[in-house]
């Protein structure tokens, strides 16, 4: 009649483990799922902005043809003044005008032609004002007399500092175009571009 007693050991560290793994197989799987739809939100984020740059891309290069567009009306109208116009003080101010609006049409053409539309090349900027200059208006006197030579190597303007920059230059041309009969060898003209400090040229 004595009452018995049975001591029972149980693996309570397996069941344990067992427990452990199920619980992280679960937290992995919430986490898991919340990647997944983290990841399609953004992949649709970036879908989304893709096609806004695109359409960004395109009103831009709209907006720059409409303005080559009235860069070439404007000339047109220059240039039909100057048929019907026999002064020539006034052909002259017509013709600086129009030098002018080349000087503004070839920045946008470098913008235009930019991968980065904040970076445009100055040395090849002034080189194509300079050309185009010599093309309107040069003689032999003028090219033999005003030439472009720079040392500067891969300087890179944004836009707010390329037409300023431009037209300046444009501004020289025409000066040195209305002196150059009065140039001798005797002497040199010549503009200085140079870094004013790490961030501003100056002229």
């Amino acid at each position: 009649g004595k009452q018995a007693f049975q001591i029972v050991f149980r693996n309570n560290s397996a069941e344990k483990l067992l427990m452990e793994e199920r619980v992280k197989k679960e937290l992995l799987e919430v986490h898991n799922k919340k990647l997944k739809s983290e990841i399609a939100r953004r992949i649709e984020i970036e879908s989304k902005l893709n096609k806004s740059i695109d359409e960004n891309k395109l009103l831009i290069n709209e907006v720059h043809h409409r303005v080559k567009n009235n860069y070439q009306i404007i000339s047109s109208m220059l240039n039909r003044c100057t048929t019907n116009i026999s002064d020539p003080a006034s052909v002259k101010a017509i013709a600086a005008v129009k030098n002018r609006l080349v000087s503004m049409s070839i920045v946008n053409d470098f913008y235009m032609d930019a991968e980065n539309y904040n970076s445009i090349a100055l040395v090849e900027y002034l080189r194509k004002i300079y050309q185009n200059f010599i093309r309107e208006n040069g003689s032999e006197s003028t090219v033999s007399k005003v030439s472009f030579i720079t040392k500067l190597r891969d300087v890179v303007v944004d836009l707010n500092d390329a037409v300023p920059i431009g037209l300046i230059f444009n501004e020289i041309l025409t000066i040195l175009y209305q002196l150059v009969d009065k140039l001798s060898d005797k002497f040199c003209n010549f503009v200085s571009l140079k870094w004013q400090n790490k961030t501003n040229l100056m002229f």
